[in-house]
């Protein structure tokens, strides 16, 4: 397993380190294919670039409360239970121009079954995806 932490106090950022020394998972500084879970604090999830990225590359976003249950169990524990929520109604939505349609409401609760949609040409998860370079990174 690799993690990417994001938002993270220092101390859950050592407790985070702490789990994968303990069951072998390593820490990711920045998102790539090979990152399996983006880690965020109690609450409401964060809408950073590593968020954001770990959803639409099918990640497991999850609170600081599953590295505390491994930890606790001494073993690698289900996520489900400790999945990211959704932003809080105000910026719970971000409206996605779209050429053919008017607009898209895309929220972390309506990008959950990306999960299951076949793998594409972003960074995934498991690491079997590749970035197709931008046009800047062609230029």
């Amino acid at each position: 397993m690799v993690f990417l932490a994001s938002k993270l106090s220092q101390p859950e950022q050592h407790q985070l380190a702490k789990l994968g020394e303990l069951l072998g998972g390593k820490i990711a500084d920045t998102f790539s294919g090979s990152v399996s879970h983006v880690m965020v604090p109690e609450g409401h999830m964060p809408t950073t670039y590593s968020t954001l990225l770990g959803l639409l590359a099918g990640c497991w976003v999850v609170k600081f409360s599953w590295v505390e249950a491994c930890l606790q169990a001494g073993k690698w524990m289900p996520e489900i239970e400790h999945e990211a929520e959704k932003a809080p109604s105000a910026v719970a939505s971000t409206d996605v121009a779209c050429s053919h349609h008017s607009s898209m409401a895309v929220s972390s609760s309506s990008l959950a079954p990306l999960r299951r949609l076949p793998k594409t040409n972003l960074p995934s998860c498991s690491g079997r995806g590749r970035p197709t370079p931008g046009p800047a990174a062609q230029a």
